[in-house]
């Protein structure tokens, strides 16, 4: 009898002690407070932050695997909502407008002005500095541990150029 409470002792222990690792492996609660372009370009104006647009389309496994692992992780959830407007844009979709710069425009038509014209291969990750009116893209799917090294450089690219600017 001895026995069989030792065993159950030790099974319900690890037990425990699994679920405790798997708490803590857990995804992180917080989320990307993302926006629709238009919210966010003014947003971005007044705020005097960089947008960060997730450039994706329905079809995309690769957009979505971002959205799952890289878009889920808590540190890059944190960088994000602190130094970043992010705005979703799914660019094959037809019916929306928005408005840039004060045009309407649909969201192939943003893109375009966005890109300069350049074919944008999905997910891209455009960061755009509306103050400089400069943009910067990433494109493919971007693992957690590169991204953050990317969001910190845009985000440290963005305060040098405000110290020049008020020099």
């Amino acid at each position: 009898m001895k026995k069989l409470f030792l065993i159950v002792g030790i099974i319900l222990i690890s037990l425990t002690g699994s679920d405790a690792q798997s708490l803590s492996q857990a995804p992180s609660l917080k989320k990307v407070k993302w926006m629709n372009w238009d919210e966010g370009y003014s947003t971005a104006q007044q705020q005097e932050k960089v947008i960060m647009l997730d450039l994706y389309t329905d079809w995309c496994g690769w957009c979505k695997k971002m959205d799952r692992e890289t878009f889920a992780d808590a540190e890059i959830v944190e960088i994000i909502n602190s130094y970043f407007i992010p705005i979703k844009l799914n660019p094959e979709k037809k019916d929306q407008k928005f408005i840039y710069k004060g045009m309407e425009v649909n969201s192939k038509q943003l893109l375009k002005l966005l890109s300069n014209e350049t074919e944008v291969n999905y997910p891209a990750i455009l960061f755009y500095f509306p103050d400089y009116n400069v943009v910067f893209t990433e494109t493919g799917f971007q693992k957690p541990k590169s991204f953050k090294h990317l969001l910190k450089l845009y985000a440290s690219h963005y305060e040098k150029l405000n110290a020049k600017a008020q020099e």
